[in-house]
């Protein structure tokens, strides 16, 4: 489960990552969920642990789903655990490297018009709005 900032949604979805020992991304991990034809895929560095014919990770950074990429790397300690014997893998330095991400698109982002969002609405929709004219006719 990723993070979010609620004014862009999935467009800038965010998560702690892996990094290989090279500094590269490891490609996504597939893990089976049961019988059916839908296989989950992840991403997040907890999946890259060396089990399974898995890579393994050694450090973490954010990332977010437009492509932004921390470059902040974390190590990784894969020795600590909980009293349940889970991995316990801190996201703090991803997260907060994810929320600067969203602090720099804030500050770059600019409050559309209340008519220009209901011109791009009906625009990307294929419908206007009947009470008025098709604003990209003319």
């Amino acid at each position: 489960m990723g993070w979010r900032a609620e004014e862009f949604g999935a467009s800038h979805e965010g998560l702690a990552g892996a990094v290989l020992a090279d500094g590269s991304e490891p490609k996504p991990v597939y893990l089976a969920t049961g019988s059916g034809a839908h296989t989950h895929q992840t991403t997040e560095r907890w999946a890259y642990d060396g089990k399974l014919s898995r890579q393994r990770a050694d450090d973490a950074r954010g990332v977010c789903s437009c492509g932004w990429r921390g470059i902040n790397r974390y190590p990784i300690d894969w020795t600590q655990r909980d009293e349940d014997g889970l991995h316990v893998l801190d996201p703090t330095g991803p997260r907060e490297d994810w929320e600067q991400h969203i602090a720099d698109v804030q500050a770059r982002s600019v409050q559309l018009p209340r008519t220009s969002k209901t011109s791009w609405n009906a625009w990307r929709t294929g419908s206007t709005p009947s009470r008025t004219k098709d604003p990209w006719r003319r």
